[in-house]
């Protein structure tokens, strides 16, 4: 039970590091909690996300490529990335390009 408490904390403090651009020290949370639970699907994609917002679009494929298939390559993970891949808003080119090279590998997967 504690550990599940100190693991949404993590990703809470990762998730909040994120949002004020603190990307090497969300990246490091983040790392600490994929370490502890590396089957949360959520992890892997704000990793994708820090990782596409760090220009680190290789990498930020793959972590979006494991959200899926750790999410058993649910149509709601799939769905999400399809939104990251067109999304017009704060969403920068390298997430949008992250997101779509991890569809079209998925893709060749299926």
């Amino acid at each position: 039970k504690k550990d599940k408490i100190k693991t949404s904390v993590s990703y809470e403090t990762a998730e909040t590091l994120f949002s004020e651009n603190r990307f090497l020290e969300a990246e490091l949370a983040l790392d600490t909690l994929i370490s502890q639970t590396p089957n949360d699907p959520a992890s892997w994609r704000l990793k994708g996300l820090i990782q596409a917002s760090r220009g680190n679009v290789g990498e930020a494929s793959k972590a979006f490529q494991t959200y899926v298939q750790t999410s058993a390559n649910s149509e709601e993970a799939i769905a999400s990335l399809k939104k990251l891949a067109v999304s017009k808003d704060n969403t920068g080119s390298n997430i949008r390009q992250a997101a779509n090279q991890a569809l079209i590998n998925i893709e060749k997967i299926r």
